[in-house]
Order: C-alpha cells, then structure tokens, then sequence
C-alpha cells in the first residue's frame, strides 16, 4: 500500500463543507459525503484520486506517494496548487512530499505555526512547496528564501520548492 502524502491549506475564517472547499480547490468528481467516520470525502485533485477533509481553518486533501512519483517532475500537481491557492485565499498552504509530514497532527501542528506567523518555523520543514499568502510574507526576514530552493513567482504570495531543478520537490 503507498504512503500518504497532501496538500494543506490554513485558510482564513471561513465556513462551507468539506464538499464546498474542494470544489472551490479545483476537486473534481467529489463525493456527496464522507463514506466512514472519518469524515474523509473522496475526490480527484491534480489528476490524482484523493481524500479531503476539512477542520478549524484546515483544508487537507490526502494522495498516494506512488500516485505523485509517476506524475513528476509534477507540474500539474504544482498548477493544481497554485489555482487551488488562488481560489482559497490561504494565509498558508503547503504540499508535503514526506510521509511523516502528511500525518494529520502533523498538519494540526503546521497550522498552528503559521497562525502563530512563524514564517522561518514554517520554512524550516522544508515541505515540498510552501505557499505564503503576503499576509505571511510581512513576518519572514529573507533568510530562509536563500539561493537552495527554487521559487516560482506568484500574485498575492510566494511559492517556494524544498531544492532546486529535479529535486525541488525534496
């Protein structure tokens, strides 16, 4: 069975169902509802069949790692995110290529540090691809955006790999 991995986004007080906030993220092919309790909803995100949930501020949307391996070097997962980011109007959001970071506490705990405009925290876990909405940006002090990762201009944010060339997303 392949890892998990995920796309997270903190996004500002809003209300809508998990339903709502994947279509709003560009999902397609969503269920009506959640088929355990878990409260994961299936869907399709960046050409990948996925799980979304949605709590307090956070938009998790969970893939297989081998569904991301065969899609590199992924560009369409980043365009996905960006759009998805465009839409959501996070304060944060990342795509994290780590299995252990894809653990749900884990996110919990990330949405926490960027509440909390922790910028260089944030960067220091060196998620796959970082997105900081301006709102985030106005705390950072540019020395965690060093010439080791590689950043993709983007309105209204930044967009920030883990490395450089073929291994951006690490």
């Amino acid at each position: 069975m392949s890892k998990q991995l995920a796309a997270a986004f903190v996004l500002p007080p809003t209300s809508g169902s998990v339903r709502e906030l994947l279509a709003k993220a560009g999902a397609t092919d969503i269920d009506d509802a959640p088929r355990d309790a878990s409260g994961l909803v299936y869907c399709t995100w960046a050409g990948m069949t996925c799980q979304g949930y949605a709590e307090d501020r956070l938009l998790v949307i969970f893939f297989a790692q081998t569904a991301f391996l065969t899609l590199l070097p992924a560009d369409e997962v980043a365009g996905a995110f960006v759009t998805a980011c465009a839409r959501l109007a996070p304060d944060a959001a990342v795509i994290v290529t780590h299995p252990d970071q894809a653990d749900i506490d884990e996110l919990r705990r990330l949405r926490g540090v960027i509440l909390e405009a922790d910028a260089e925290r944030v960067a220091a876990q060196r998620p796959g691809l970082l997105y900081v909405s301006e709102k985030l940006d106005e705390y950072q002090n540019d020395v965690w955006f060093v010439g080791d990762r590689e950043e993709v201009p983007v309105p209204h944010g930044r967009l920030i790999f883990a490395g450089l060339g073929e291994k951006r997303w690490w």
